[in-house]
């Protein structure tokens, strides 16, 4: 109390009085005064002097500031001819981070207290954090676009939070770049073409491998759903609808990446090396009887029983299959030449037999139980792993003719989810020769070793398989960790 009734006068030093200004703030804020923290707050903000500081409107400070942000430089250089409307003791970025964090936190703290969500209350929140990006690190950033990424759940039917990324020149982290672009393809505003536009330019060949890889995930789920009962008729074809403007959308997206960055054009003819490396119509099958065998494993241990009945989900994922596998009508040739190594192939010889069997297997007259769905499946699973005949490596040259043809040194190495700041520019040297082939829970999984121009050999794995994308999340979690570990020696 003694402290929060120093006198602020024109006596006081003017280069303690931010300090103050903070500390008291902080004080307020931890005795539950949160009304006279943000005011606080507004005084070490405050651009105008003024002599009834305490009576400045804390969001009029914070859209002052925010105004600002298009007049500074990418990391702020050149700060003191560019923000010299704020005091002098406030240059340093240290305290102004931790300033503008501390009070996007308090606001956060607010707008999660309120029993009724003000959305303006949020959209502080998200300006108070992008003034903090544009002078923090790239370590914190992580956190405030995780904070910002939380609060644009609470979005409004207007978009009104997502329209303040419109007009500023915010860092950005990466990092979260596939949880920002799912943000984006939900929603339906022309906001998104400039902030597509202002990503793009710094991230142009992360944005395009995640935009490929959500399209074609999202044209394979079109392409595999199946027909519902007649009661869901109606939903479905809102589903279906709003599926296509979701695939639209991504492909607007890729092409405004493609008007405004050339390297887009070599990262096209990498893409369609990965996806010859794909997989044989086996290798499809038998992954997918995995990943429904891994599910009716679950579902009997979470009912302790295996004389339950296949629950609705296993009969539609085993439709699912029955439609994609028996519907493909491809002779023995074109099998084989969908095969990505050069082996004998003893299963596309049996592949009529195969879908006619397996049509007759999995249909039944009425709903199986649990132990009777497992065991076909590995009955199934067992078949064809016996039948197959996959290498450990084959010749990478066999499949893609063109490899090693090609200039890829514009192309930054692709498995940079594990790769320090510090090799930012590490770019494709060459592919090595061959290709491994590495089997993750029925998946066949073809690892490329390309050697960066560094000199280091790094490894990517092309698959299809729901682990991969398990393996991005758990890469992505470990590079926000070891944000937090530089300044460890262990």
């Amino acid at each position: 109390n003694d402290l929060a009734n120093l006198p602020l006068s024109n006596d006081f030093m003017d280069d303690m009085k931010p300090l103050l200004l903070t500390i008291i703030a902080g004080f307020q804020d931890y005795c539950g005064n949160t009304d006279i923290a943000s005011k606080y707050h507004s005084m070490f903000f405050s651009i105008k002097e003024t002599k009834k500081a305490i009576d400045i409107e804390w969001q009029c400070v914070i859209e002052d500031n925010f105004k600002l942000i298009p007049l500074r430089v990418h990391k702020c250089n050149n700060r003191l001819s560019q923000l010299n409307t704020f005091l002098t003791t406030l240059n340093c970025n240290e305290i102004l981070e931790n300033a503008w964090l501390q009070w996007a936190t308090l606001i956060e703290h607010n707008f999660n207290q309120s029993s009724i969500k003000d959305i303006n209350i949020a959209l502080s929140a998200i300006k108070c954090y992008i003034i903090a990006s544009t002078f923090t690190t790239n370590i914190k950033c992580n956190i405030i676009i995780a904070r910002i990424l939380w609060l644009l759940t609470y979005d409004d039917n207007k978009y009104t939070l997502l329209r303040a990324f419109e007009n500023c020149n915010f860092i950005f982290s990466d990092i979260w770049l596939p949880q920002m672009l799912n943000i984006f393809v939900e929603k339906n505003i022309k906001a998104i073409v400039k902030i597509i536009s202002k990503i793009g330019q710094w991230y142009p060949q992360q944005m395009y491998l995640i935009l490929n890889r959500m399209y074609l995930t999202e044209k394979m789920n079109k392409t595999m759903e199946t027909m519902p009962p007649a009661n869901t008729l109606s939903y479905d074809v809102r589903k279906k609808t709003y599926q296509m403007l979701k695939i639209d959308k991504i492909k607007q997206m890729m092409t405004l990446l493609q008007k405004y960055n050339l390297g887009i054009t070599q990262l096209d003819y990498f893409v369609d090396q990965i996806t010859s490396l794909g997989e044989s119509w086996d290798e499809e099958l038998r992954r997918k009887l995995y990943e429904c065998l891994y599910l009716s494993y679950d579902f009997a241990f979470e009912n302790k029983n295996l004389n339950v009945r296949v629950p609705r989900e296993i009969s539609n994922f085993i439709k699912t299959i029955i439609i994609s596998f028996v519907a493909e009508d491809v002779n023995t040739i074109q099998l084989q030449m969908k095969k990505t190594f050069l082996v004998p192939d003893y299963l596309s010889v049996c592949y009529p037999f195969f879908k006619q069997k397996f049509s007759l297997d999995f249909s039944f007259a009425s709903v199986p139980t649990i132990k009777l769905m497992i065991n076909q499946l590995r009955k199934w699973i067992k078949y064809i792993e016996n039948k197959s005949n996959y290498p450990s490596r084959f010749v990478h040259h066999f499949r893609c003719p063109t490899i090693h043809q090609f200039d890829w040194s514009v192309i930054r190495i692709p498995s940079d989810h594990y790769i320090d700041d510090f090799s930012e520019a590490v770019r494709i040297h060459n592919f090595s020769g061959h290709v491994h082939l590495i089997d993750k829970n029925g998946t066949v999984v073809k690892q490329l070793s390309i050697r960066g121009t560094d000199g280091h050999i790094y490894t990517y794995n092309v698959s299809k398989g729901q682990g991969i994308e398990s393996e991005d999340r758990i890469f992505q979690l470990f590079r926000v960790a070891n944000s937090y570990l530089l300044d460890f020696n262990s």
